[in-house]
């Protein structure tokens, strides 16, 4: 498996090669919902859950209807998990189950869901 590369060559590849040049063209708002996608969920993994919810917002700002929102609301309830903001990672999940229902992160959503009314799992404050 190849290692990822750096952050900061993360975000150049993201939005100099992913993100589109013209916005508003017809199907590039899918790429710069993907791309923003993508940027976050590379600062999540670097463990920068504070950009990785910038990132995250502009999906949830700008693109509510795209294919994407099922997995931003996932990460961003990860990123508040790992800040200790566990009444906002609350809210990304149930937002998760109420809005998408047929996502596959459902499932995992309802028992974290679960795990933080009883004061357990990765968000116990």
């Amino acid at each position: 498996m190849t290692p990822w590369p750096p952050c900061s060559e993360r975000r150049r590849v993201i939005t100099h090669e992913v993100a589109p040049q013209r916005p508003n063209a017809p199907g590039e708002r899918a790429r710069l919902e993907e791309a923003r996608y993508l940027l976050g969920d590379a600062y999540l993994r670097d463990g920068k859950p504070q950009n990785a919810l910038g990132a995250f917002q502009e999906i949830v700002r700008n693109h509510r209807g795209g294919k994407r929102m099922a997995d931003t609301l996932w990460g961003m309830a990860e990123a508040f998990a790992q800040l200790g903001s566990c009444a906002d990672a609350k809210a990304a999940l149930e937002a998760l189950v109420a809005g998408h229902p047929s996502s596959t992160h459902v499932a995992d959503a309802k028992a974290e869901l679960k795990n933080i009314s009883q004061g357990k799992g990765r968000c116990q404050r």
